[in-house]
């Protein structure tokens, strides 16, 4: 929504934009898709790990922390969670890599090795969502980033993108050598159940029910300023923040059962929701401020038109072959 009135301008704020409603629509439904993929990942995880504990258990004893977390909405706390998911995620990276290189494929847990093909065009699409997830989630920053001075913005901004870029990279290929085509949606599952996994596992685990806050908290500020909460009396406003609080926890809670499919998930949200946030719109909000400045050549418009016809094509397919699935 921010970028859309930037782009805009003023005019949007006194009257409904197609385009700065489908940016509200956009941050909201990436900050919850992506909460329930942490409840999702957490809860099967938590499960998998702990004997006695299924996922709706996990899920009961996840939802109060969570919730709690998210109604005091202080990001000064979370942020000290930031060291625990650095050491959570590299530990996670270690404990698959290691265990995919001492452990034969087949035994155990972990599957059989399936060669990769190197070019499958009619598989091509199955990689877009995963891939959109990954990449174009960073759209649910920018209601967390507006506390970060500008100056200090695009060198946070490009050093975090530069260091994801690079790990996701070098951990794809490290997981396409060590365990083929047969790997897991989520490759947890296919590791073992040592002790240094279990820990592994247990850091992952409170490093994304730490961070599911901070996701959904986007959604939650986005909402909260569309409603005006500051113009309206201090009991409204607070009850109307309680209820949209809980009902985005409660939302990304119920997507994660409803879709209990991880893979899957991730494809919806990030085939869906991300490209549009990732590859649909920003064109659009391109080619606006180019316009109101009239400075769009035809290669603008062209780029623009390319680059969102991709993005919705992307989207379309994805979605097709995620329900077919």
């Amino acid at each position: 929504m921010m970028s859309a009135r930037t782009a805009i301008g003023p005019r949007a704020h006194g009257k409904l934009n197609v385009v700065s409603a489908l940016s509200t629509f956009g941050i909201v439904a990436t900050a919850v898709g992506v909460g329930a993929t942490y409840v999702d990942f957490v809860t099967s995880v938590a499960a998998a790990a702990v004997p006695g504990v299924t996922p709706v258990i996990a899920a009961a004893a996840l939802f109060p922390v969570v919730l709690l977390f998210t109604v005091l909405g202080r990001l000064d706390i979370l942020a000290y969670t930031s060291a625990l998911g650095n050491v959570a995620v590299a530990a996670g990276i270690i404990a698959v890599i290691v265990d995919g290189a001492t452990t034969p494929a087949g035994v155990g847990v972990r599957p059989a090795f399936e060669p990769v093909e190197i070019a499958r065009p009619v598989g091509a699409a199955s990689f877009v969502g995963s891939t959109s997830f990954l990449f174009a989630i960073h759209i649910i920053a920018l209601p967390v980033i507006e506390g970060i001075a500008l100056s200090r913005r695009r060198v946070a901004v490009n050093a975090a993108f530069a260091v994801v870029t690079l790990l996701n990279l070098s951990f794809a290929v490290a997981a396409v050598v060590l365990f083929g085509a047969g790997v897991s949606s989520n490759v947890v599952d296919d590791v073992g159940s040592g002790p240094a996994l279990l820990v592994a596992k247990g850091l992952l685990v409170l490093d994304l029910a730490a961070t599911m806050p901070v996701v959904l908290l986007a959604a939650v500020r986005v909402i909260e300023r569309a409603l005006r909460l500051s113009a309206r009396p201090a009991r409204a406003s607070y009850m109307l923040a309680l209820f949209v609080r809980t009902a985005c926890v409660s939302v990304a809670f119920g997507i994660a059962f409803a879709v209990p499919d991880f893979g899957q998930l991730v494809s919806v949200v990030g085939g869906v929701v991300s490209c549009l946030m990732g590859f649909v719109l920003p064109p659009l909000l391109h080619a606006a401020v180019r316009h109101a400045h009239k400075s769009m050549g035809l290669l603008d418009w062209a780029g623009t038109v390319v680059i969102s016809g991709c993005g919705l094509a992307a989207m379309v397919i994805t979605l097709i072959q995620t329900l077919g699935g």
